[in-house]
């Protein structure tokens, strides 16, 4: 069957009106995990979930509302936002392929390899939400002044899952 377009959002309870709702339209696809906002600039990662459409169509609808987003490649990571999180003041957390990256050159704060999965990590209301088993990720963060939250996440990192991928945030 041929995918139908959306010409008008589904029932948003007020919270945006229509034109500030956009889609990506099929075949196009794009994975919130892959997109990540530094102050008022995007990045999107390109991965199996997210297509060169899916990205090319998120950046022209940031382009016609007057943001700036760029592509950022992924090599190995599954989503840009395993690697990397924004947290705020200029601080990135960043593991594995994104250690020296020039993400807005913002101040890296650097994940031990043997503490990878804590880069998926969520910065909600001036708190860091952290994932548990990542002592050293967790003190790093409390000695730059962050106050944080530890969860036990460790059933869905059993599949790939991180913090990232258990929110909806807007």
């Amino acid at each position: 069957a041929t995918p139908t377009k959306r010409r008008h959002a589904p029932h948003h309870q007020g919270a945006f009106d229509d034109d500030h709702i956009a889609y990506i339209e099929l075949p196009g696809t794009l994975e919130g995990g892959d997109v990540m906002m530094v102050e008022d600039h995007f990045y999107v990662g390109k991965s199996n979930r997210t297509n060169q459409m899916g990205v090319d169509q998120f950046i022209k609808i940031l382009a016609d509302w007057g943001i700036k987003c760029e592509e950022v490649p992924l090599t190995t990571v599954l989503h840009l936002k395993t690697g990397a999180n924004y947290l705020d003041n200029n601080h990135m957390i960043v593991s594995g392929e994104f250690i020296d990256n020039d993400i807005r050159l913002v101040q890296q704060d650097i994940v031990p390899d043997e503490e990878m999965n804590a880069a998926n990590c969520l910065w909600v209301n001036e708190t860091i939400i952290v994932p548990k088993g990542y002592p050293t990720m967790l003190e790093a963060m409390q000695n730059l002044g962050y106050k944080t939250i530890v969860v036990d996440i460790s059933e869905y990192e059993k599949l790939n899952g991180g913090l990232s991928c258990l929110s909806v945030r807007f």
